[in-house]
């Protein structure tokens, strides 16, 4: 209950609400991997971010093998700019999941580290997995932003909206490109959720 309404919280952008809500979840579990993951992506999202690297790493000990916290550093790297190493930790998620999660992330990043071509072999994985398997429309959203192209992005983040996709309430925290967010139907698809602009 702690660590969900955590993610009430982070809706709310009360951070440190959220840190403080993911801390008791720890105290009262704490081996759960999800709960220290989520620990580690509210420090981030509260502006700690030593001590965001800090934790999701301990999680990473807790459980080399726990896809969510390389998924969680990849995203982290993304938004601090730093593809290269985004790369590293997305491309263990993809491999660790069989392509499950990860894969748009994963195109975004090669994108932004001028990687094109390694970007659409991701986003063709992706689709060619999606024929298979539930795979979420924001990770595909992901890929066309990273590779420039909006309309197929907003045409995936429309379907997350429709399919009320749970990650969708995290849409301002997301590494997008900066032109995709600066464009008008970003506000706007923000202000159906419910989130604040």
């Amino acid at each position: 209950a702690h660590q969900w309404n955590a993610w009430l919280h982070l809706v709310r952008e009360r951070f440190d609400d959220m840190v403080a809500e993911l801390d008791t979840a720890q105290s009262l579990d704490p081996l759960s991997l999800v709960i220290n993951d989520h620990l580690g992506y509210g420090l981030f999202l509260a502006g700690r971010e030593p001590e965001a690297m800090e934790q999701l790493r301990r999680t990473q000990e807790l459980d080399p093998n726990y896809p969510l916290t390389y998924w969680r550093l990849g995203a982290i790297h993304l938004q601090q700019g730093l593809a290269e190493q985004a790369i590293g930790e997305l491309q263990r998620t993809v491999d660790l999941t069989e392509g499950q999660l990860g894969l748009g992330y994963l195109a975004l990043a090669c994108a932004r580290a001028g990687q094109g071509q390694v970007a659409r072999s991701a986003l063709l994985r992706l689709e060619a997995l999606a024929e298979a398997r539930y795979i979420s429309p924001l990770e595909r959203a992901l890929a066309h932003a990273g590779l420039r192209e909006a309309d197929a992005a907003f045409q995936w983040l429309e379907r997350a909206f429709e399919d009320r996709t749970s990650d969708l309430v995290r849409i301002k925290w997301l590494p997008w490109p900066e032109s995709l967010r600066l464009d008008p139907r970003f506000a706007d698809l923000v202000r159906r959720i419910g989130l604040a602009p």
